[in-house]
């Protein structure tokens, strides 16, 4: 998984070339920071279109179960 302080410049770019070297890439974009939301926005969308998920942190570390 990804995070990082610049969606649509260090973490696309990141997320890119991991994928380009095999890894199977989940951005977590509300661990993210852009200073402009459209950027981010279009970063994302292009994100998905290469095939990269971006998923929400609970999907991608689910908590341990409650109980025994």
């Amino acid at each position: 998984a990804l995070a990082g302080g610049a969606t649509e410049m260090c973490v696309a770019q990141s997320a890119i070339a991991a994928q380009q070297l095999g890894y199977d890439v989940v951005v977590l974009p509300a661990a993210c920071a852009s200073v402009d939301p459209d950027a981010e926005a279009t970063a994302l969308a292009y994100l998905r279109v290469l095939g990269i998920r971006t998923a929400e942190a609970r999907e991608v570390f689910p908590s341990e179960p409650e109980g025994d």
